[in-house]
């Protein structure tokens, strides 16, 4: 059985506005390329929220950038702290990527999880 999308909620997350490249026609204004990323502590506190006041049937955690692989060690601490605690509601965690920075250690995690 499908299901519908009132049956689950997407939550997107801006990791970094870092890119390792600058193509013209990237959705993201150039602008916008600098350095920041956002903290762990802040996606946290959305990620608990969401389970804590969330209804829905299932969560989709979604990573996007700028390049979500020039902040590397920040996302997999992300993923591995969602992982590592009980959730009362099924979740996804997807990443928008644009695959140059992914290594062999990245592709091995990324089997593994």
């Amino acid at each position: 059985m499908n299901e519908s999308l009132n049956d689950s909620k997407t939550f997107m997350f801006v990791l970094t506005h870092k890119c390792n490249l600058h193509c013209t026609y990237c959705y993201q204004n150039h602008a916008m390329r600098d350095s920041h990323s956002m903290e762990f502590g802040f996606v946290k506190e959305k990620i608990e929220e969401a389970f804590r006041t969330g209804s829905a049937k299932k969560f989709y955690f979604d990573f996007i950038g700028g390049e979500v692989f020039t902040e590397w060690p920040l996302f997999k601490k992300i993923c591995e702290w969602i992982v590592s605690k009980e959730r009362p509601i099924p979740y996804a965690i997807t990443v928008s990527t644009n695959g140059t920075l992914i290594t062999e250690e990245i592709k091995e995690w990324m089997r593994r999880h």
